[in-house]
């Protein structure tokens, strides 16, 4: 499939672009991942979250393919940004010392404040979901069940369906979470 065809597909809301980008990118980005001190379940967490914003850029017209420019070589930028971004945080927290919360009631209450909205957006959405996606997000998420796991337990063809459906559930609540809370 060209790149004029991706952007194509993806803009009007074809999914067989992000199958075939999976397909075609996601073994070089595994690798290079491996290579950097990372495991195979943090290269697809990265590929998905850069599969998201590569998708963003393209709907909201960010993302220009010029003769010079390649899909593959953006995605794997995105990748290669994301996965070093996380490598410092890794080191940030083995290095960091534990420093004790500051004890200041009137922050902690506002803090506390601003979080119940928050999750209370968050739950509203969810509970505006179908019974599929709540129950892959909960899996997933608060029961940290493996996606092969998954895919058994709900009927799905195999892990790569449950994987996709999860991104499309996600996708969903991270919408409706923004279309109803204003910071």
């Amino acid at each position: 499939m060209e790149d004029k065809e991706i952007i194509r597909l993806i803009k009007e809301g074809d999914e067989q672009a992000l199958n075939y980008m999976y397909i075609y990118n996601l073994p070089s980005i595994k690798n290079y991942i491996r290579t950097n001190s990372g495991s195979d379940m943090e290269a697809e967490d990265v590929f998905q979250e850069a599969i998201y914003v590569f998708w963003r850029n393209v709907i909201q017209d960010k993302f220009v393919l010029t003769e010079n420019s390649k899909i593959s070589t953006y995605l794997t930028q995105i990748c290669h940004n994301l996965w070093n971004k996380e490598l410092r945080k890794k080191a940030r927290f083995t290095n960091e010392e534990y420093i004790d919360p500051i004890d200041d009631t009137e922050i902690i209450i506002e803090e506390e404040k601003v979080l119940t909205k928050r999750q209370q957006v968050v739950v509203d959405c969810i509970l505006k979901m179908g019974e599929s996606c709540k129950n892959i997000l909960h899996l997933f998420y608060i029961d940290r069940v493996s996606l092969a796991k998954i895919a058994e337990n709900m009927g799905l063809k195999n892990e790569d369906v449950a994987k996709t459906k999860r991104y499309k559930c996600f996708l969903r609540l991270e919408e409706c979470v923004r279309q109803n809370y204003k910071y």
